[in-house]
């Protein structure tokens, strides 16, 4: 007969984590961030900036061009000018007078003939609201402005 086998302990060798466990950690999670990126890109496109619906309109300017067509025989100038600004309106624009707008940039100001077809531009009329000098030069002295009296 044989000899009866003695049951002796086996060492492990394994410490933690192998090498082959860090790499497929590795792998997964490369493969988790690229998902979660193309979910994301998918569900949250990016968005293309647009301006907002704002109309920046030179009341004086229009009032102007509706004069001059008027004058011109355009007896309904007039009432095109209250259409025009009522359709910017129903539009979703905010219409703002030029003489209630400290600045604001090109795009958003309206000329009489992009309201009105067949407007003049007024290019040379003068404007509604032009920005005060706010900032004093030196040795200028404005209107308004208190000025000392010498003693005598």
């Amino acid at each position: 007969m044989s000899e009866p086998q003695q049951n002796l302990p086996i060492e492990s060798n394994h410490h933690g984590f192998g090498l082959s466990a860090l790499i497929t950690t590795g792998f997964v999670s490369a493969v988790a961030a690229f998902s979660a990126s193309l979910l994301y890109f998918h569900y949250f496109p990016q968005v293309k900036e647009t301006p907002a619906p704002i109309a920046v309109v030179d009341m004086v300017k229009l009032g102007m061009a509706v004069t001059k067509m008027s004058a011109d025989g355009d007896q309904a100038a007039f009432l095109n000018a209250g259409r025009a600004v009522a359709m910017l309106k129903e539009y979703g624009y905010i219409v703002l007078d030029s003489r209630m707008v400290i600045a604001a940039p090109d795009h958003y100001v309206r000329t009489p003939a992009q309201i009105i077809e067949g407007a003049p531009d007024m290019e040379d009329g003068p404007g509604g609201y032009t920005p005060p000098q706010v900032i004093d030069m030196a040795g200028e002295r404005h209107v308004g402005a208190r000025q000392s009296i010498p003693p005598a």
